[in-house]
């Protein structure tokens, strides 16, 4: 039998604990990132070059790579396999949660910028918890020990990485990629 979690002194599950963790590690890398984009308009792949969609899944994608590493120091295993359920989930989720509220409420830019944020950060910051929880379990699953798993993890990693650089200096010519519409 697999043992996906235990309970700490407080008797809070440690995976839940972490993921709070890593959601709020995530969030925290993001917002910076986002920040760091606005102020120094740079063209780097790690950096938001406009508001458009696939610049904050960019964002989200690199704090996940860093935050995942990062809960190490928590002592916590951080393995390949986790990483990219954790940068894949969460960069999904961004998408998947932001484009569910815009197909109920239009672009939320018609609403002002406190709703855009009031909708937004709630959304980044749970993105983060979603990618952070499954990566947790995918993570502590046997499949890490696996060469096979191993190595798809890693060239997902690093699909994501070119990804990210043919996109910013490259460009694609898709709505996704631009900062047309909501």
């Amino acid at each position: 039998m697999i043992v996906l979690s235990s309970r700490d002194e407080t008797g809070m599950d440690k995976t839940m604990k972490d993921s709070l963790y890593l959601a709020t590690l995530f969030f925290v890398l993001f917002s910076f990132l986002h920040m760091i984009s606005d102020l120094i308009h740079a063209k780097l792949p790690f950096l938001a070059s406009s508001e458009a969609v696939w610049e904050h899944i960019k964002i989200g994608f690199y704090a996940a790579l860093i935050a995942w590493p990062l809960l190490a120091a928590r002592g916590r295993k951080a393995g390949l396999i986790g990483l990219a359920v954790m940068t894949l989930v969460t960069c999904s989720s961004i998408f998947l949660y932001y484009y569910s509220v815009i197909a109920v409420t239009g672009p939320l830019s018609n609403y002002g910028v406190a709703v855009d944020l009031a909708v937004t950060i709630p959304i980044t910051w749970f993105s983060g918890f979603t990618g952070a929880v499954l990566a947790m379990h995918a993570d502590e699953d046997h499949i890490r020990t696996t060469r096979p798993a191993r190595i798809l993890a890693l060239v997902i990693v690093l699909a994501e990485i070119w990804l990210t650089i043919a996109t910013t200096y490259w460009g694609v010519p898709l709505p996704l990629f631009t900062l047309k519409g909501g």
